[in-house]
């Protein structure tokens, strides 16, 4: 029974509902800046180095693989439920669309983040 109800909470407490999972996704941009602050590149870096922690980067690293892959399944799961069923297949294809477009997207962002430290000085 005790572990029943152990479970029950670390649902409840684990996932968010539909209505806050923009919160969520929203706060993980701030790694964005996080990650340029890190010890990337240094010898030709014109950015400021204020983490120089490899550790704190890898934790870094860690932490936004898990929530990525926590959130794109959030989003899988949520955008069948939340539409009918003669629609949930349509969902289901858009959300996988739209999951491999920000892949693809957030891919060839780094690209500009690497020019952004190279170039640009805080």
């Amino acid at each position: 029974m005790i572990i029943s109800n152990l479970k029950d909470e670390r649902e409840h407490v684990l996932k968010p509902s539909p209505k806050f999972l923009w919160l969520l996704t929203t706060l993980r941009l701030a790694f964005i800046p996080l990650f340029t602050l890190c010890n990337y590149k240094p010898d030709v870096r014109k950015m400021a180095v204020i983490i120089t922690n490899d550790w704190a980067f890898g934790g870094m690293s860690i932490l936004l693989g898990l929530t990525n892959g926590f959130v794109a399944t959030l989003c899988m799961v949520y955008a069948r439920r939340r539409v009918g069923p003669e629609y949930a297949p349509m969902a289901a294809m858009l959300t996988a669309l739209f999951l491999i477009m920000g892949m693809f997207l957030g891919a060839n962002f780094s690209f500009f983040l690497t020019w952004l430290v190279e170039n640009v000085s805080f």
